[in-house]
């Protein structure tokens, strides 16, 4: 498991998703996936958790 973990939406709709998980495949760096598909009462939570930001990663 990755101490780096990458939060996102569909990478078929959201570039911004497939930016970061592209730049870190790229990179080489070690990440794990967290997908959340966009526009539904998850992804709704997932926000409401951290309003300020859409993609992110988090390092634990």
């Amino acid at each position: 498991m990755s101490d780096l973990v990458l939060t996102l939406g569909n990478k078929n709709y959201s570039s911004w998703s497939m930016r970061a998980w592209l730049a870190l495949r790229q990179a080489g760096i070690p990440f794990e996936e967290t997908v959340v598909p966009l526009f539904t009462p998850e992804w709704e939570a997932a926000a409401a958790d951290e309003p300020w930001v859409i993609e992110h990663c988090d390092v634990e």
